[in-house]
C-alpha cells in the first residue's frame, strides 16, 4: 500500500535517469536522434548500470529530490493534483480490502480447527447465522470475533477497537458510496475521531482532501492492528489449547 504512494516520486526519479542516460547514448553515438533503436539500447544499459552501482544514500537523496520535484508540480497543476489525490483513494481502498480480507480468511482458516468454535457458531439458529457471524462492515466484524472468542476475547478486542480502523473505513465509505463528498453517515460516525478531524473540518457536502499527512497515520496503525489481531488468534489457540 504505502509502495503505491512512492510510484509518483519514482518515476519522476526513473524518468530523471532516463534523460540522463539518452543524453550520454547520443553523445557516444554521435546523433541528436534520440529515436533511433540503438540510441534506446545503449540508455537502456547505462539506466542498469546506473541503478544497480549508484550507492544506497546516492539513490535515496534523488529519489527525495525527484519526489520533491513532482510536489512542485502537482502543486502547480490541477491535473496533477487530481492524478495525485486518485492514488490516494486507491491505496485507502486498497489498504481497507486488505484489512477486510485478513480478518474475514483468517476467521474462517481458525474456526473449523476447534470444536468450541463450531459449538458457538452451532448455537445460533442455523437461518440466523449468516448475518450473526457476517464482514458487511466493521461493527459487524467486531461483533463476529466477540462471539467467536468470547472465552477470552481482550487482546483480539483491542486490536479490533483501535479508532484508526473506523478511519479507514470511513474514507473508503467516502470514495466507494458518496462521491468523495462529506455525506451524513460519514459525519455522524466520525465525530470524535481525531484521525478525521482536518477531513471534517471541511464540512458536510463538502469534497475530502485526500493527502499523505492524513491517510498515512490511519494507514499505517490499521496495518499494526490486522498484524496484532493475527498474532492475538495465534496466541489464543496456543494458550485455549
Amino acid at each position: 500500500m504505502h509502495a503505491m504512494t512512492m510510484i509518483p516520486g519514482f518515476s519522476f526519479m526513473i524518468g530523471d535517469n532516463w534523460g540522463e542516460c539518452v543524453a550520454a547514448a547520443m553523445g557516444e553515438l554521435k546523433t541528436t536522434d534520440s529515436e533511433r533503436t540503438d540510441v534506446a539500447e545503449l540508455a537502456s544499459q547505462k539506466l542498469q548500470k546506473l541503478i544497480t552501482t549508484r550507492p544506497s544514500n546516492e539513490s535515496i537523496r534523488k529519489y527525495w529530490e525527484s519526489t520533491r520535484n513532482i510536489e512542485i508540480l502537482i502543486a502547480g497543476s490541477r491535473y496533477q493534483h487530481s492524478a495525485h489525490h486518485e492514488l490516494f483513494q486507491a491505496v485507502v481502498t486498497k489498504a481497507w480490502s486488505a484489512i477486510e480480507i485478513l480478518l474475514k480468511d483468517l476467521w474462517h482458516s481458525v474456526t473449523p480447527l476447534r470444536l468450541e468454535f463450531q459449538a458457538v457458531i452451532n448455537s445460533v439458529p442455523k437461518e440466523e447465522r449468516a448475518r450473526t457471524f457476517t464482514f458487511l462492515n466493521l461493527p459487524k466484524t467486531r461483533k463476529t470475533y466477540l462471539l467467536t472468542f468470547k472465552s477470552d476475547p481482550r487482546r483480539i478486542d483491542e486490536a479490533l477497537k483501535d479508532n484508526a480502523l473506523d478511519a479507514l473505513s470511513l474514507l473508503r465509505h467516502l470514495i466507494v458510496h458518496a462521491g468523495g463528498k462529506l455525506d451524513k453517515t460519514f459525519m455522524d460516525r466520525s465525530n470524535g475521531n481525531a484521525l478525521l478531524k482536518s477531513i471534517r473540518a471541511a464540512g458536510r457536502h463538502s469534497e475530502a482532501e485526500f493527502t499523505g499527512e492524513v491517510i498515512r497515520p490511519i494507514i499505517d496503525r490499521s496495518a499494526a492492528r490486522g498484524y496484532e489481531v493475527l498474532t492475538a488468534v495465534d496466541n489464543w489457540l496456543f494458550f485455549n489449547s
